[in-house]
């Protein structure tokens, strides 16, 4: 395989800066291990056994949600993977599968382990490590859900296109009369719909992880009829017209939405919008 040689522990974000010492004894610590195209390098649900640094080769990482797997993200070097289960002391959130020749080094749990112990601030670089990766594990069943995103590619590619919106809980995402620019898409936490007819706010509905809210204003081009805010701290992607004029089945789908709202009002079960 070329690139035989390995990428020094120091250059990559998570160990730069530690002293030269700990570095040779987390190289030390490191095991070889090389993984075949197609071949699986542990499963979602697995206990973790360490920290890997992949040297060569391009990983995808799958997940399993609702029934169905799907790829989140995919890796090239120098890359850290299996963060997630060390912190959390919980099993493998994702199944890591080559997809060409790899070669990694494993860091053992309990290397890593007394490495933190001795140099905390490593702690706190696998959690800025982990955000990244965590929205798009995130944001890929969304993708999935609303542009057929099925691969690491697709995920990486709308990640790039779609601009990420963070709101605090209580924040205002936009208010009732505001002009629409956008519809957006929830990727996690919560939102309230208020609506003031002129005796004051009201509650009209609530918004859940992979539901949208500004879809009816921006297709029809009206003023928002509802105030959005965050019941809790929301993440959310915002898909403007030009990118979704772009996107037939994304258009198909939000008008299916607005149709199904529409009745549910009329029903008198509805959740306006």
């Amino acid at each position: 395989m070329p690139g035989e040689s390995d990428t020094p522990l120091g250059s990559l974000p998570l160990f730069e800066g530690l002293p030269r010492e700990a570095l040779s004894e987390l190289d030390r610590a490191c095991r070889p291990h090389r993984l075949a195209a197609g071949e699986t390098l542990f499963r979602q649900g697995d206990a973790g056994d360490g920290l890997y640094v992949l040297d060569a080769g391009r990983l995808e990482v799958r997940v399993q949600r609702d029934g169905r797997e799907s790829a989140v993200d995919a890796l090239s070097p120098p890359a850290v993977l299996g963060e997630t289960a060390l912190l959390t002391g919980r099993p493998r959130s994702a199944t890591i599968v080559a997809l060409e020749e790899a070669r990694l080094r494993r860091l053992p749990t309990v290397a890593f382990a007394d490495a933190i112990d001795r140099h905390p601030v490593l702690l706190e670089r696998l959690h800025e490590a982990m955000r990244p990766r965590l929205r798009r594990t995130q944001l890929a069943g969304v993708l999935r859900d609303w542009f057929g995103a099925d691969d690491a590619d697709d995920v990486l590619r709308w990640q790039g296109e779609l601009p990420w919106i963070e709101i605090a809980g209580g924040e205002t995402l936009f208010r009732q009369g505001d002009a629409a620019d956008a519809v957006y898409l929830l990727v996690s936490g919560r939102l309230r719909l208020e609506r003031d007819d002129g005796d004051g706010p009201r509650p009209v509905g609530e918004v859940a992880p992979g539901e949208c809210t500004g879809e009816t204003s921006m297709l029809v081009g009206s003023a928002r009829t509802a105030t959005v805010r965050a019941l809790r701290d929301a993440r959310l992607v915002r898909v403007d017209p030009e990118l979704a004029e772009r996107h037939p089945s994304f258009m198909a789908r939000l008008a299916r939405v607005v149709a199904e709202r529409s009745r549910r009002r009329e029903d008198g079960r509805g959740r306006g919008r």
